[in-house]
């Protein structure tokens, strides 16, 4: 399996599935990791996945810390 980092907190996994580290994407934002601000990113990243691909389904994963 191989995973390539496509942006700040942002992995394709075998050029398949998209994974998000929410922490890495805050930090690189300069927001502050808490539970609040990370539950805000991932209703954005939603928001934006359904936008650019409509009908791809979704799983949230909730992990605390780096994979």
């Amino acid at each position: 399996m191989s995973l390539r980092r496509i942006g700040p907190g942002c992995y394709v996994r075998d050029e398949v599935d998209m994974e998000l580290d929410i922490p890495e994407m805050l930090a690189w934002l300069h927001i502050e990791d808490t539970p609040a601000n990370r539950d805000l990113c991932v209703a954005v990243c939603q928001q934006i996945i359904r936008k650019r691909w409509p009908g791809v389904r979704q799983t949230v994963v909730k992990r605390e810390g780096r994979a």
